[in-house]
Order: C-alpha cells, then structure tokens, then sequence
C-alpha cells in the first residue's frame, strides 16, 4: 500500500496537489474546511473555504481521538492555520469544527 498523488479542485475552483494514503468519508461535504496532508507527521494544515465566516463568535476548531478525547481546541480561528502533532500519537483522530450550532468533521491519520 503506497501514496497516491490527487490534484483536487475545490467548489471555490482552488486547486490542490493533495498526498495521501487515506480517503475518508467525513462530514464535511460542502466544504467548509480541508485538513490536510492526510496522513500527517509534524502538523496538520487547515484551509478554510469563502463559505465559512471566521470571525463568527461561535466557532472553534477541536481535535479528538478515537474515544472521543478533546486532544486540541483553538477559537483563534484563521483563513489556513497550521496545527502541531506534538503530544499525539500515532493514530487516527478526527478534526471537528464547530461553526454557527454545527459540527463538520474529517477523519485524519497521524504517523511518527
């Protein structure tokens, strides 16, 4: 099993070299947020879309893991946000963003 090298348009016509061994099925259709490279080492990347307003007061970005431990929260929301790995393990975890009473979810794999 090896890598797979995407280029990905996004519904806002961004384009994207994506590398990944994982394609999950989040619930993140619509597009609100990528979560990317996927699996990930050192840091995760978050690009939001222009959908998603963030500067709404209600909004967070969480990260949780497997039996649904809060493991990252920021409320410290920008347009691409890079998020380290240090303190999690190898493993699958799901990144959550909370925005205006709804969650969106990706799953993503973290390897050391």
């Amino acid at each position: 099993m090896g890598s797979l090298n995407v280029t990905a348009t996004t519904c806002c016509n961004a384009n994207y070299l994506i590398k990944t061994q994982y394609f999950g099925q989040g619930n993140n259709c619509g597009g609100y947020f990528m979560a990317y490279p996927n699996p990930a080492t050192s840091e995760i990347n978050i690009k939001f879309t222009k959908e998603i307003d963030i500067k709404e007061k209600d909004i967070s970005m969480e990260i949780y893991d497997l039996n649904y431990n809060r493991r990252f929260i920021t409320k410290d929301i920008q347009e691409e946000m890079k998020i380290k790995t240090d303190g999690l393990s190898s493993n699958y975890y799901y990144v959550i963003l909370k925005y205006r009473g709804k969650i969106y979810s990706e799953k993503i794999k973290i390897e050391k």
